[in-house]
């Protein structure tokens, strides 16, 4: 295999890996995703695997899960600017997502299984 051919992955992968260190760790019970002062960077690595198309992977399919049920577990979700951010990303707007308060229907199908509000 090339070197350009196996960088894409390579990068793909460092995305997901990325992501999943804002789910899983940060500040005691609280993930990095969902901090508001170091949230949104994290976010932004959300953003990127949305949009070269990583967003239905099973890995991240999982992260997700498990983020949306620690911001409804812990009722909180950063409260970044989220209006800054289409409603359609959700990631965003895990602020309205703990109390709530998004539209279900913007959600992904895995996701709308566990918002139960």
């Amino acid at each position: 295999m090339r070197k350009d051919e196996a960088e894409p992955q390579s990068k793909y992968s460092k995305l997901i890996e990325d992501w999943k260190l804002a789910v899983s760790n940060g500040f005691g019970e609280i993930p990095y995703a969902l901090d508001y002062h170091a949230g949104p960077p994290w976010l932004e690595v959300r953003d990127k695997i949305e949009k070269v198309g990583l967003g239905t992977q099973a890995e991240v399919i999982k992260l997700d899960i498990k983020l949306i049920k620690t911001a409804i577990a812990l009722k909180t979700g950063g409260t970044y600017e989220s209006d800054d951010h289409p409603i359609e990303n959700w990631w965003w707007h895990l602020d309205k997502i703990a109390k709530g308060e998004y539209p279900k229907e913007l959600l992904p199908e895995h996701l709308r299984e566990i918002y139960t509000f």
